[in-house]
C-alpha cells in the first residue's frame, strides 16, 4: 500500500522553494532535520518509507496537492534532482519524451538529426506517441535541426526540448 499525504507529512517537512525532504520526526536511523533520501542511480532522489522507495518528485506532488500524480511527472528544467514544485509537471509519455535532452550517442550533436548512411546528406526524425515520423532529408545538419524544432513546437508545445549538446 502507498503512503498517503498525512502520514508522509507527519513523518517529513517539505520545501517548495528547494525541492527537498527534511526530517521532522526521527524515522529508524535517521535524525530530526536532516535531508531525506538518497540519489537514484539515474539522478533521481528517492526516500524509502515503510520498507518501499519513492521518487521524491511524486512525493513532492503528493505533499502539495493532496494525491498522487496520475501518469508522469516531468521535470520542465530537464534536472531529475530539481523538484521544486514548480519545476514539475504533469505530462504524458510522448511529452516527457519530447523534453529531453539529445542522447550522447547522436553523431550530429542536433536532436532530431540523423546523417543519412552513404550520402553527405542529413535527416530529420521525431516520434510521437511511438511513432517515429520522417521530415525529410537536407543538405547540412542545421536544416535538419530547424525541421525538427518547427515539428516539436507543433507537436509538443511547451513541452519541446529543442537544444544541442
Amino acid at each position: 500500500m502507498s503512503i498517503t499525504s498525512e502520514r508522509l507529512r507527519e513523518l517529513l517537512n517539505y520545501d517548495e522553494a528547494t525541492g527537498l525532504f527534511r526530517w521532522k520526526k526521527c524515522y529508524f536511523k535517521n535524525r530530526i532535520g536532516t535531508i531525506a533520501g538518497k540519489a537514484h542511480r539515474q539522478g533521481y532522489r528517492q526516500i524509502t518509507l515503510a520498507g518501499r522507495s519513492y521518487l521524491c518528485h511524486r512525493l513532492a506532488w503528493l505533499y502539495v496537492y493532496g494525491d498522487w500524480p496520475v501518469g508522469r511527472l516531468d521535470h520542465k528544467d530537464l534536472c531529475p534532482d530539481h523538484n521544486w514544485i514548480s519545476n514539475l509537471r504533469l505530462a504524458t509519455q510522448s511529452q516527457n519524451c519530447g523534453n529531453q535532452r539529445v542522447r550522447r550517442n547522436n553523431k550530429a550533436g542536433l536532436k532530431g538529426v540523423f546523417p543519412r548512411k552513404g550520402t553527405d546528406r542529413w535527416r530529420a526524425f521525431i516520434t510521437k506517441d511511438g511513432r517515429r515520423m520522417n521530415l525529410g532529408t537536407y543538405p547540412s545538419a542545421k536544416e535538419a535541426h530547424a525541421a525538427y524544432c518547427i515539428a516539436a513546437q507543433q507537436i509538443f508545445g511547451e513541452f519541446a526540448q529543442t537544444g544541442s549538446r
